[in-house]
């Protein structure tokens, strides 16, 4: 994979900032895990748009749909609130 110049990269990153703004998800998080060989580079947003009073569903983007096509596509729902994420990361057992 060809190195990506710094100028590059921040232009992609105002992009994805961007449409996530514009189309009302929050980031909160990227999805830090390694995926084969590659990172997963997959921003983790609030869904403003599915926001019940003060809390809002947990979901990870597909970051190549934004730079690619200017779209966004959910890949998966995290947790269908934040309260709820954190009830189970409070109640998981350690491997």
């Amino acid at each position: 994979m060809p190195a990506v110049p710094f100028r590059d990269l921040r232009i992609a990153l105002v992009i994805v900032s961007v449409l996530r703004l514009v189309f009302h998800f929050a980031e909160v998080a990227h999805f830090a895990t390694v995926q084969c060989w590659k990172p997963n580079y997959d921003p983790v947003c609030f869904d403003m748009k599915r926001r019940n009073r003060a809390d809002a569903p947990i979901v990870q983007l597909d970051h190549e749909e934004i730079l690619e096509r200017g779209r966004i596509r959910v890949v998966r729902e995290i947790a269908p609130s934040f309260a709820q994420f954190m009830q189970s990361a409070s109640t998981e057992k350690p491997p």
